[in-house]
């Protein structure tokens, strides 16, 4: 399968990529400025609700999780814009 022109292609850094390899029921990230964090949390958090088994009842997948942010002006600016993208 291609990807669509325009879309854009992640690729972890070997320090996300084993934050993706861990299966630990909490985790954290921490780097410096424009390290890939918020794209890599993202891309976690689509993984996670693919691999989230659909409900035999109505067939939906029901995942649940959060994002925190220092404040919400941050939530805002960084990682909804990111998410939006």
């Amino acid at each position: 399968m291609s990807t669509p022109v325009g879309t854009p292609v992640y690729h972890a850094h070997p320090t996300l990529a084993r934050f993706h390899h861990d299966q630990s029921f909490v985790r954290g990230l921490v780097g410096p400025f424009r390290s890939g964090k918020t794209a890599a949390c993202i891309q976690e958090l689509v993984g996670k609700a693919d691999e989230q088994a659909p409900s035999p009842r109505d067939g939906i997948r029901k995942t649940r999780m959060y994002v925190v942010r220092n404040t919400y002006r941050d939530l805002i600016d960084t990682t909804i814009k990111s998410w939006l993208e």
